[in-house]
């Protein structure tokens, strides 16, 4: 989960009232509060002596801020496709490695089941822990692999295009529609 910066101001006398961080994106101010979403001081407004005022910005001024939007959008896709991949491995250093390795040793099984226990050290290991004979241990690692396989490509597609997508934006409005539209895609993977 991230946290959304806020300023919480009166719209009336534009007088700043608190800033802070939420973890609830759809928390609504009180009667007669307001709040200004984003970084802090937020990017449309200064702060002067306590109160909100709007910014006239430059041409440069706007595209650093766009710039600044698209890549923290960009650190919240990977970010955020990683934290659903921790779903399905296990995410701890080497690891990878292991599910290659593993993989290697239950393909060279399935080719030779006569192979030597030495050269497939993972399979045999796992009989009884993952199932009952290697032939199984084998069949449940290299099912395990596909399904891997078929969701890391589908996490990689979104990832990929919404990364592109962020590139094409030029206001942070369309920044905020194309991360959400990110995060729409990466829950039906």
């Amino acid at each position: 989960m991230t946290l959304q910066a806020y300023t919480l101001y009166d719209p009336v006398t534009k007088r700043v009232l608190g800033t802070g961080y939420s973890k609830d994106p759809d928390a609504e101010p009180d009667a007669g509060q307001a709040v200004i979403l984003g970084t802090y001081p937020p990017d449309e407004y200064q702060i002067d002596n306590g109160v909100a005022e709007a910014l006239v910005r430059t041409t440069g001024e706007l595209t650093a801020i766009i710039d600044r939007a698209r890549f923290h959008a960009k650190y919240l896709i990977n970010l955020e496709v990683g934290q659903e991949r921790a779903k399905y491995i296990t995410v701890i250093p080497g690891q990878d490695g292991v599910y290659q390795q593993k993989q290697t040793e239950a393909l060279a099984y399935q080719a030779n089941n006569a192979i030597a226990d030495v050269e497939i050290p993972h399979i045999v290991r796992e009989v009884g822990i993952t199932g009952p004979d290697k032939s199984t241990v084998a069949a449940i690692i290299l099912g395990l692999a596909d399904f891997w396989i078929g969701k890391s490509a589908a996490f990689e597609e979104v990832r990929l295009n919404h990364q592109a997508l962020m590139d094409a934006t030029t206001t942070v409005a369309e920044v905020d529609t194309a991360l959400d539209n990110f995060r729409v895609a990466l829950t039906a993977v």
